[in-house]
């Protein structure tokens, strides 16, 4: 087995161990919004199984499309209605809507207009929703300096998804954001920049796990 194919197994791992440790703590997350957080990671592993299932053993090429139309899609919309369920005031809340509503534009415009085309960036949506969720974790850490729950910031859930979140999403946006530049024309550094886009994944999804230990409802 070649060493990608082994990180993104490592990969689906350590999505499903976040998951399960989501469940393990039910209990005390059923009756707030963050029992819609472990929905997402089960959605999140059932879309990878599906994917592996599809690319491993029925062959199919296109299951991208699954990624770029449903799963990425679904990963930066529910992260920006978690970051308005958790805005401190309006102005946090506007920032949300409006993250969701440019993000709608930058899906449609690369159906439309950006179709077939190659530029440097993975697809402009993908770099567009990566930039706009990096604005709501931000504007989440700035909010949250200020006031007193910095204090006990181990035991904010919303605290370790923002910053797993921030060390993936920032860590991978350079990535993403010269990718063919970096495969035509630096293949080394594209290459030992795939395996750090992994090691990016399983911090943040150690976080989310750390997260769930850590937590403890108002």
């Amino acid at each position: 087995m070649d060493p990608i194919s082994v990180m993104q197994y490592a990969t689906i791992f350590m999505e499903f161990a976040s998951f399960l440790t989501g469940l393990f703590y039910w209990k005390k997350i059923k009756n707030t919004t963050w029992k819609w957080f472990v929905v997402y990671l089960g959605f999140i592993v059932g879309g990878e199984l599906i994917c592996n299932y599809l690319s491993t053993t029925i062959y199919i090429n296109n299951v991208n499309d699954i990624f770029n139309y449903i799963t990425i899609p679904v990963e930066f919309l529910f992260l920006y209605w978690l970051y308005y369920q958790h805005a401190i005031n309006k102005k946090t809340k506007l920032l949300a809507i409006t993250c969701c509503l440019l993000y709608g534009l930058s899906f449609a415009a690369d159906q439309y207009f950006f179709q077939g085309k190659r530029f440097l960036f993975d697809s402009f949506s993908y770099c567009m929703g990566n930039l706009l969720l990096l604005l709501l974790i931000i504007s989440f850490f700035v909010e949250f300096s200020k006031g007193n729950e910095i204090l006990h910031f181990k035991s904010s859930l919303i605290f370790w998804v923002s910053l797993g979140s921030l060390v993936f999403y920032l860590g991978t946006l350079p990535y993403f954001g010269l990718i063919h530049l970096l495969y035509d024309k630096h293949r080394t550094i594209f290459n030992y920049y795939t395996y750090l886009f992994f090691v990016f994944d399983w911090i943040m999804y150690l976080l989310f796990i750390i997260g769930f230990i850590k937590w403890k409802p108002k």
